[in-house]
């Protein structure tokens, strides 16, 4: 009996061992894969923002095309923020991103 479990035990701990190496090394290609695919998938995620952003910024100067004295971006001529340069990305906030978007997409 006791050599009986010494037995199974052993071929257990054996194709234990195999399928641990093949789930290490399965492991290993989707980080591979992840790491490969981390770069495009942020520059997608940057580019559909900045792609809003403009989206914002058009929808404003289309709303606010009979006001006048307006300019997109300013408080009625004068720039928001004085202190920064003129080609400073500010990033808006949350409710301002999806200032003219539907409410459903607000909650995705």
């Amino acid at each position: 009996m006791f050599l009986g479990y010494a037995g199974i035990t052993t071929v257990g701990f054996y194709l234990y061992y195999l399928t641990l190496k093949k789930v290490t090394n399965e492991e290993l290609e989707n980080k591979g894969g992840k790491f490969a695919l981390m770069p495009l998938l942020m520059a997608e995620r940057d580019r559909e923002f900045l792609k809003q952003i403009r989206r914002n910024r058009e929808e404003e100067a289309k709303l606010m095309a009979n006001v006048p004295g307006w300019e997109v971006g300013t408080w009625y001529g004068e720039p928001i923020y004085k202190t920064l340069p003129t080609d400073t990305l500010i990033e808006p906030i949350f409710h301002e991103y999806f200032a003219h978007a539907a409410p459903s997409d607000t909650e995705k």
